[in-house]
Parts: C-alpha cells; sequence; structure tokens
C-alpha cells in the first residue's frame, strides 16, 4: 500500500499458513530496486536484506526510551495505522473476513480482483471529496 495515496500496490499470496516475513522475502526477489517500508516488529530480518525501513523502536526493561524515539514511534504509528485502515475496510468484503471455501488456485486472483475494486472505489471517493472541497 502507498501511505499517501492509500492504493494497494501489489497483492501477494502463498500455499498454506506461511508467516508475513517469509512471504515478504520470497516476492522480493522478484524487484530489481529496494523499496522504502514502513513495518511493524514483525519484520525483524528486513534490514539484514539490504531494505530501508522505519521500524517502531522498543524500551528495553531497565531504560525507557528518549522522547526523539517516542516521537519517532508515534510518526511510524500514525503512517502504519492507515495500512491497518486498509486491512479493515478490505475485509468489507466476506471473501477475506470468514472462511475461505473455494478452490485455492483462484484465491490470489480473487484477491487481486478485491484489491481493484478497492482502489477504484478509493480513487472515486478521493476524486469526489476532492470536487466537494474545490466547489
Amino acid at each position: 500500500m502507498h501511505y499517501t495515496t492509500g492504493e494497494i500496490l501489489s497483492v501477494c499470496g502463498s500455499h498454506g499458513s506461511m508467516h508475513d516475513f517469509k512471504i515478504f522475502k520470497k516476492s522480493m526477489r522478484k524487484l530489481k530496486f529496494k523499496p522504502f517500508f514502513i513495518v511493524d516488529k514483525g519484520y525483524l530480518g528486513i534490514k539484514k536484506l539490504g531494505f530501508g525501513c522505519l521500524m517502531p523502536s522498543k524500551a528495553k526493561k531497565t531504560e525507557k526510551l528518549d522522547s526523539e524515539l517516542k516521537k519517532l514511534n508515534k510518526e511510524i504509528g500514525r503512517r502504519r495505522i492507515q495500512v491497518e485502515h486498509v486491512f479493515g475496510r478490505m475485509k468489507c468484503f466476506k471473501i477475506l473476513s470468514c472462511v475461505y471455501r473455494n478452490r485455492r488456485k483462484r484465491l490470489n486472483l480473487r484477491f487481486n480482483l478485491l484489491a481493484g475494486i478497492y482502489n477504484l472505489d478509493w480513487v472515486k471517493d478521493k476524486q469526489l471529496n476532492w470536487l466537494k472541497n474545490d466547489l
């Protein structure tokens, strides 16, 4: 997802249960450039792969976080929540919020189609808001 436009840029899937970071590593091999990511703590090894990223810091048991790190964590959280909101909006489609009971081969295709529908709806809403503000 692009954090400023809110559009879904890419969708990756897997067969069966697999951790998000494992799917991420598998899908990033195909890229010829290294984008910048805003991630949560589930992607701890991302810096070793050579990607630039923003990840929230955690305080140690004996020490508190500096005020600068707290501000940085807050900013990362502000950007990260937009991604979580997209997940919530995508779950209005029953196929994503319930158990998928159809052919597994077509799950990624259907997920891509839903992401396209979401992007179209999102762009349409943004244009309508832009027109309302312009009038």
